[in-house]
């Protein structure tokens, strides 16, 4: 999936939207998320296609070192998820590492983080949500949840990107 958006952006990958510090505009997202065609933004009100999402967590060390789940809660209608620029998982194929979408109760959808993942600091998590057709988004709750039983709500600020004009769906299984 890399390899497809590097080859239709003449390879930059610095410029990557999943790169710790991507290149282009960033707008801020409206609080809680949801789905972009309710946002109030006239190039997204019938919009179907590819949206970035991006955002930051600050974790302690003790938080870091734990074991980890991110839990994305409903997406509509499917993703490929970063972590300090490394892929996590998708919903729309393989990724490396590949680990298995989470079924929790209720909607939602669910990443086991890989240890090592998380760094004590800023991580950043980048989301690329695909929606076909209707409402597309991430509707939350977005949490990181610990083996400890704590949860960061992942609801500070996010920001959002459409991929640059010409770029088509990504390929899918």
């Amino acid at each position: 999936w890399e390899a497809w958006w590097l080859q239709r952006t003449q390879g930059r990958k610095q410029s990557a939207p999943w790169a710790i510090e991507p290149a282009g505009e960033w707008r801020v997202a409206p609080r809680g998320l949801g789905y972009w065609e309710q946002w109030g933004v006239p190039e997204l009100a019938s919009y179907d296609g590819m949206l970035w999402y991006r955002t930051t967590v600050t974790l302690s060390a003790q938080q870091a070192q734990q074991q980890a789940v991110l839990s994305l809660g409903r997406v509509d209608e499917m993703d490929q998820t970063w972590i300090n620029g490394r892929p996590l998982g998708s919903t729309a194929g393989k990724s490396q590492p590949d680990p298995e979408p989470l079924i929790l109760p209720g909607p939602g959808r669910a990443y086991r983080l890989p240890h090592g993942t998380l760094k004590a600091g800023e991580n950043v998590i980048v989301v690329n949500v695909l929606d076909t057709y209707s409402f597309g988004g991430l509707a939350g709750p977005v949490a990181l949840q610990f083996a400890d039983g704590s949860t960061a709500r992942l609801d500070n600020e996010w920001r959002y990107q459409m991929p640059p004009a010409g770029i088509e769906e990504p390929p899918r299984p």
